[in-house]
């Protein structure tokens, strides 16, 4: 074989080696959601791609009682401890989509509810290329129980932990909470932390939500400032005991 053809081999299977080097790159990185934070690109070498099942999404398709102008609710499930991407596809009973939509990082454990018009009877649904991404941030050190509540146009995140947790672990906490929120394209949330011997419900069991007035301390997440801000919650609310800048 002439030296000039084995150069152009060699360059033919350099030229496909780099190919399917920066496709293998593109597969393996994360997905950003629609409107997503300018701070995205900071934190999603968090996300690491991993396998899993999307037979552990759940999806749930009910008629809308709860918003105006809609047909139906479809509420996704993420059963797992990974943030997960899909291309959800509703089926009438026609076997036509009625519905579809891409589902960028879904978080771990989150319930997402959408408001939709159908004007054909939902009957199935599958999901298409499914991927999931463990968040390799470190877990902050604090046994935590979560709940979502609020009322009006004001919503928070309820945090029971441990009574001998420190104002530093519910700051790591909120760190924690705040780059789940980037990277799943959502607003940030307040949080009020309760000490687990010192919280009360307010129909005096664990399914309700906490009373107000029993939480220790409130976290205050700021995705436009790029800010974390713990006050003391149980003395005087605008007190501030921590503050930090997410760079």
């Amino acid at each position: 074989m002439k030296r000039e053809t084995i150069d152009r081999l060699l360059i033919l299977v350099l030229m496909v080696l780099v190919g399917f080097g920066f496709w293998y790159y593109m597969d393996q990185k994360p997905r950003m959601p629609i409107g997503a934070s300018d701070s995205f690109s900071k934190y999603d070498h968090y996300l690491k791609r991993v396998q899993g099942d999307a037979e552990t999404i759940e999806v749930y398709i009910e008629p809308n009682t709860r918003f105006e102008n809609y047909t139906h609710t479809i509420t996704v499930v993420n059963l797992t401890e990974q943030f997960y991407c899909g291309t959800l596809k509703v089926f009438d009973i026609n076997g036509e989509v009625c519905y579809q939509n891409r589902i960028i990082n879904l978080r771990p454990k989150e319930e997402r509810m959408i408001a939709v018009n159908l004007s054909t009877l939902p009957l199935i649904y599958q999901w298409e290329d499914p991927l999931f991404y463990r968040f390799d941030y470190p877990v902050a050190v604090v046994d935590a129980s979560v709940s979502y509540d609020g009322y009006d146009e004001y919503y928070w995140m309820n945090v029971i932990v441990a009574d001998d947790v420190t104002v530093e672990q519910c700051l790591e906490y909120a760190k924690m909470i705040y780059i789940e929120d980037i990277l799943a394209g959502m607003d940030s949330l307040d949080l009020i932390f309760y000490k687990r011997s010192e919280v009360r419900y307010e129909k005096g069991n664990e399914q309700s939500y906490p009373v107000l007035d029993t939480g220790c301390y409130g976290a205050i997440l700021s995705q436009k400032d790029k800010t974390i801000t713990i006050v003391d919650w149980k003395q005087e609310k605008e007190q501030i005991l921590l503050q930090c800048e997410m760079k």
